[in-house]
């Protein structure tokens, strides 16, 4: 499974760069979940380049990509980064 926190901005280009991945991938099938928070410490957006800062209580989100029937499938991991605010596709949802 794969977990980052990633800025606002990339959220939302996020969901049409992975419905373009899935299109292409003849492998299992993958998911993904994105929930929106608050930032609980300074970190870095795991997909900006270059890396843009992501400032304790400012808004961001918890990204997990998994692929169904792995040996490492989705856990809830994203309380320990940020504060919990909705679930979504998208930031925008």
């Amino acid at each position: 499974m794969k977990r980052e926190i990633i800025c606002l901005d990339c959220g939302k280009k996020y969901p049409e760069v992975f419905a373009a991945a899935q299109i292409d991938n003849p492998g299992p099938q993958e998911y993904m979940k994105m929930i929106e928070g608050k930032a609980l410490d300074d970190y870095k957006c795991d997909h900006c380049v270059p890396t843009s800062p992501i400032k304790k209580g400012t808004f961001c989100i918890a990204l997990s990509v998994w692929i169904d029937g792995s040996r490492i499938p989705y856990y809830p991991w994203e309380s320990e980064y940020i504060e919990r605010q909705r679930d979504g596709k998208n930031a925008s949802d």
